[in-house]
C-alpha cells in the first residue's frame, strides 16, 4: 500500500503541472491582447484627436521686437541705459556725438542769415520758425510711428481700443501742432518781398537747415515705447554704423502666444477657437485664449521670405509640416510675468466634440501638474 502511494505521488504532481501549464499560457495570450488592443484604442484616439481637439507643445510667447538702429553714424557720445533694463516711452537711450551735426546747423543757420539780410529781411523770425517746424516734424513722425505700431498690435487683438484711440489722439494733436509752425513759418516767409519769397538760394538755404536740422535731431535715440531694451552692443566710444542695430527692444505690454501646429490639426481651426495654454513658468495654472490667425507658411526662421526650396525629392521618412496658429490670451494676469520666447503647451478646442474636448481638458489639467517636475 505505502509503495503503491509513493508512486501515485509524482503521477498527480504531474497532472497538476499539466492542467496549470495551459492555463499560465491562456493568461498570458490574454494580457498580450489585452495590451495589443489597448495600444490599438490610444492610436485611433490619437489620430482623432489630432484632428478634432489637436495639441501642441511647441508654444512660445511672441511679441513686438524692434531693433533699435541709429539714423546717423559716429560715436557713441553718453550711454543712459544698461542692459536688459525697463523703459518707458521716449526715454533716452543713447545719444550719438553731436558736436559734427551742430557744426552744420550753425554753417546752415549763416549761410540762411547772409541770404536773407542781403534780401532786406528778417533772418531771426525765419530761422526760429523754421527750427520749430522741423521740431513738430519730428515729434509727428514719432506719432506716426506710435500708431502704426498699435495699429499692428490691434489687428492681433492684444492692443485694446483706449490705447489705439490715445495713439491716434496724439497723432492728431502733433499734425495740429506741426500746422501751426508751418503756418508760422509761411507767415515769416511773406514778410520778406515777393523777389525775396521766389529766390532759388532762399529755398536752397532753407533745405540745407532744413537737413541740418533733422540729421542733428536723430543724435537723441529714444525708447520707441513701453518694453525691455536687451541684447545691448555697445559702450561709450563705440562708432556706430546708421542702420546697424545695436540693441533690441521687446514689448513687455502686449504678448501674444504662437503654436506650431501640425498640417493634419489645421482641418477644424479657425479664427476665433478657443484654445487652452499651459505655461511652463506657471506650473499648476491653465490658462485661456483664441485663434486670430493662422499662417500660410512653415518657416521657423525669423524670415520675411519663405523656402522656396519645396520641390526637392522627398527622404524615406518626411515628418509632417507645422505652421504658425496665433493666440490673444483671455486672463492672463497683469504683470505676469512672462518673457518673449517662453514656452507653453496649447490646446485647441474647435467645439466638434464634447467627449474629446473633456480628455483634453484631463490631458491639459494633467500637464499642467506635471509641469511643476518637467
Amino acid at each position: 500500500m505505502s509503495e503503491s502511494r509513493i508512486h501515485d505521488a509524482p503521477k498527480q504532481e504531474m497532472q497538476t503541472d499539466t492542467v496549470n501549464t495551459p492555463s499560465t499560457a491562456s493568461r498570458s495570450r490574454r494580457y498580450v491582447l489585452c495590451a495589443i488592443l489597448v495600444a490599438f484604442g490610444i492610436w485611433l484616439y490619437t489620430l482623432w484627436a489630432t484632428r478634432v481637439t489637436p495639441i501642441t507643445q511647441y508654444g512660445s510667447v511672441n511679441g513686438q521686437v524692434i531693433r533699435i538702429a541709429p539714423q546717423v553714424s559716429g560715436p557713441i557720445a553718453s550711454i543712459a541705459v544698461i542692459d536688459n533694463v525697463s523703459v518707458k516711452r521716449n526715454t533716452p537711450l543713447f545719444t550719438i556725438e553731436k558736436a559734427p551735426f551742430q557744426l552744420e546747423v550753425e554753417a546752415a543757420q549763416l549761410a540762411l542769415q547772409q541770404i536773407v539780410q542781403s534780401l532786406g529781411g528778417d533772418a531771426a523770425a525765419l530761422l526760429n520758425a523754421k527750427i520749430k517746424e522741423v521740431n513738430a516734424r519730428v515729434k509727428l513722425a514719432q506719432a506716426k510711428r506710435y500708431v502704426q505700431r498699435n495699429m499692428t498690435l490691434a489687428r492681433r487683438g492684444v492692443v485694446s481700443k483706449t490705447t489705439l484711440q490715445k495713439s491716434l489722439q496724439a497723432r492728431r494733436e502733433a499734425k495740429l501742432a506741426l500746422d501751426d509752425t508751418t503756418e508760422a513759418l509761411s507767415v515769416a516767409e511773406n514778410m520778406l518781398d515777393t523777389k525775396a519769397q521766389s529766390s532759388p538760394q532762399l529755398k536752397a538755404a532753407l533745405n540745407t537747415l532744413d537737413h541740418a536740422l533733422l540729421t542733428l535731431s536723430y543724435t537723441n535715440i529714444i525708447a520707441p515705447d513701453t518694453g525691455v531694451i536687451t541684447n545691448m552692443r555697445m559702450t561709450a566710444g563705440d562708432y556706430v554704423a546708421a542702420g546697424q542695430p545695436v540693441m533690441t527692444y521687446i514689448d513687455t505690454r502686449h504678448f501674444w502666444l504662437t503654436a506650431m501646429v501640425k498640417e493634419n490639426s489645421l482641418t477644424y481651426l479657425k479664427k476665433g477657437t478657443i484654445a487652452k495654454i499651459v505655461f511652463d513658468v506657471y506650473p499648476g495654472k491653465v490658462f485661456h485664449g483664441e485663434v486670430t490667425s493662422i499662417g500660410w507658411g512653415n518657416d521657423k526662421e525669423d524670415s520675411v521670405t519663405l523656402n522656396n526650396e519645396r520641390n526637392t525629392a522627398p527622404g524615406a521618412l518626411q515628418q509632417a509640416q507645422r505652421y504658425p496658429v496665433n493666440i490673444r490670451f483671455f486672463d492672463l494676469p497683469t504683470g505676469a510675468g512672462l518673457r518673449y520666447g517662453s514656452q507653453a503647451t496649447v490646446g485647441f478646442y474647435p467645439d466638434r466634440t464634447p467627449i474629446g474636448e473633456t480628455l483634453l481638458d484631463l490631458w491639459m489639467w494633467t500637464w499642467s501638474k506635471l509641469s511643476y517636475v518637467w
